[in-house]
């Protein structure tokens, strides 16, 4: 084998010792390693997925299965949540294999790359859309071509010292990356059926403050062609997927592209898969949900955040909160099956009364389920960046590897303990009586409610958003 791209879990504590590992993720792929495994492939080269997220296997038992496949090079996928364990399974590698070639990519890769590197002995880091960047590389290695300094986006070691060449141009056309081939890594991902998500397009315009993505995407919105985005569900179709999630930054932005795209799913009689996805407030219409409705889309995800309009306009979320019931009230009215809100608690400057007023306004709303999370942010982030300049927080060096609660940063931030008791609250408020009526009826009668409900509850008091 000549490349292994690995997703790994959160299961080395900072200690360095394994802990006992809840396995979270069943639902979708390791999207972007999928999309680098497949453009290796098409040029030649043998490559294979490992999503250590949904095999929970320990950091031992993968070194032996590396062992196995014997791979030239290992690309590592880095985030907050499994830095610790690719510390420990990096080490493990190179005391195995010196000579072994090893790639980071994604979060750390892109906005850290000189910590990164000094804290692992990585070879290489890639730095934002990485598909042509890692190409370019193993092209490179393969021919044992030593001038780095043509390839864009990338941080690499020479004569002791860290270099970086510029960050390439977005990709602009996304039809000329290839479709990711999901048979690249030994597993059944599942929501009810057999699932997977599905990219169609990159790159989000507006200016959230929690939202780090765009930073990696781009403020610019690329888009497939609809016939691209057709061609990837007739294949996933043909594979036996059931379960389809858009995970676009900015789904429904090109109300005519969605048009375009549902009248193509119908006339290629691909409704008969269930689909899923994010939808902005502001974009909201009824024509837009009926024809989401009418091609079997189930599920659609309102980013509410807040109930009150000051802290809406802090997060410079772009919406109002008449349009947030409006948008609620148009989907339950074009039929939707199920609508998900999600909501943040803990801004800086935020109440109490005012949380206690979005956990009230959440209420309020005829929502299917809600998510109520506790808002986090990163050292590249707009808020981390005022909290440091109005010196209610002091850097350390070390802040590049962690995210922050920010009720944990900020004194005039309501206290995490007291959130999480407001959510606790919201959470037994939401699931009241007059709901508790309606959600059985609608578990009895809807295996895809049924489902969604055991993910929602799993999910409910996840601790961060960024």
């Amino acid at each position: 084998m000549d490349i292994l791209l690995l997703n790994l879990a959160n299961l080395v504590d900072e200690q360095g010792q394994e802990r006992k590992y809840l396995i979270k993720q069943v639902a979708v792929p390791p999207l972007g390693l999928l999309y680098l495994g497949q453009i290796l492939n098409e040029h030649g080269y043998s490559v294979k997925v490992y999503d250590q997220t949904v095999t929970g296997v320990s950091n031992i038992e993968l070194l032996k299965l590396i062992k196995k496949l014997n791979p030239k090079i290992v690309g590592f996928s880095v985030l907050i949540d499994n830095l610790l364990t690719t510390i420990d399974l990096h080490k493990k590698l190179k005391n195995w294999n010196p000579n072994l070639i090893t790639i980071a990519g994604n979060y750390f890769a892109t906005f850290f790359p000189e910590q990164l590197m000094r804290t692992v002995n990585f070879d290489f880091c890639i730095r934002g859309e990485g598909e042509y960047v890692l190409l370019n590389l193993i092209n490179f290695l393969s021919k044992n071509n030593k001038n780095l300094n043509e390839i864009k986006g990338l941080t690499y070691r020479k004569n002791n010292t860290i270099k970086s060449t510029p960050i390439p141009e977005k990709i602009k056309n996304l039809d000329e990356l290839p479709v990711p081939n999901r048979k690249l890594i030994d597993f059944n991902y599942r929501l009810q059926n057999k699932s997977t998500s599905l990219l169609s397009s990159r790159g989000c315009p507006f200016n959230c403050r929690f939202c780090s993505f765009s930073a990696i995407m781009g403020k610019v919105w690329r888009p497939r062609s609809v016939n691209n985005v057709i061609e990837e569900l007739q294949l996933l179709k043909e594979q036996g997927y059931k379960d389809i999630l858009f995970v676009d930054d900015n789904f429904t932005l090109n109300q005519k592209r969605i048009f375009q795209l549902c009248a193509e799913i119908k006339r290629n009689k691909l409704d008969d898969l269930n689909y899923s996805g994010d939808c902005r407030i502001d974009n909201v219409s009824l024509n837009l949900m009926r024809a989401l409705v009418s091609i079997n889309c189930k599920k659609v995800t309102f980013g509410i955040e807040s109930g009150n309009q000051r802290i809406l306009n802090y997060y410079q979320k772009g919406i109002t909160i008449k349009q947030i019931k409006q948008a609620v009230e148009t989907a339950k009215k074009a039929r939707m099956d199920i609508i998900y809100g999600s909501f943040i608690l803990g801004a800086p400057g935020e109440t109490i009364n005012e949380c206690i007023n979005t956990i009230k306004f959440a209420n309020a709303l005829d929502l299917s389920f809600i998510v109520i999370q506790i808002l986090e942010t990163l050292p590249i982030s707009s808020i981390y960046q005022e909290l440091v300049e109005k010196r209610y927080y002091q850097p350390t060096q070390n802040d590049w590897k962690k995210s922050f609660r920010v009720p944990d940063i900020c004194p005039t931030a309501v206290p995490t303990n007291v959130l999480l008791k407001i959510i606790d609250e919201g959470f037994v408020r939401f699931f009241n009586k007059r709901y508790l009526t309606k959600l059985i009826f609608n578990t009895l009668t809807n295996d895809y409610y049924l489902n969604t409900l055991i993910h929602s509850i799993k999910k409910f008091r996840i601790g961060a958003i960024y």
